[in-house]
């Protein structure tokens, strides 16, 4: 997932990254430029304009991932898909960082499984 992830910023292709979110995909963040801060959340459609016009913005994208932990939430039931949480730090540099200076964050992804396929149905960014 987390190849997948990096391959979509890395050659800024939506296609791949749009097949990375599932149907429930729920985005969840703060917005510490007004005050009070404001909570930010969308869904799967809005995460994939903004990503979309983030990915055609800059001319170059340099994403990692660093794991910290990843714990089972649910296995599979007859019921219920598995959900697996991942805790992440990340740098994502923006066209070489000259104008943008890097970005250094946490970040909780969490998966769901579809059939064999695992997708992202939650990416929350922690304070």
């Amino acid at each position: 997932m987390l190849q997948n992830f990096q391959f979509a910023y890395t050659f800024r292709d939506s296609l791949v990254y749009s097949e990375l979110l599932d149907s429930s995909f729920t985005f969840l963040s703060t917005n510490f430029n007004v005050s009070p801060s404001e909570s930010i959340v969308w869904n799967r459609d809005q995460e994939l304009k903004t990503a979309g016009r983030m990915l055609r913005f800059f001319t170059t994208l340099d994403l990692t991932f660093n794991l910290i932990s990843s714990i089972v939430i649910e296995e599979d039931t007859d019921d219920e898909p598995a959900k697996i949480e991942q805790r992440l730090t990340f740098t994502l540099t923006l066209d070489g960082g000259s104008q943008i200076p890097t970005l250094i964050g946490k970040v909780v992804f969490t998966y769901i499984r579809r059939g064999e396929t695992w997708f992202i149905s939650r990416w929350e960014e922690p304070i």
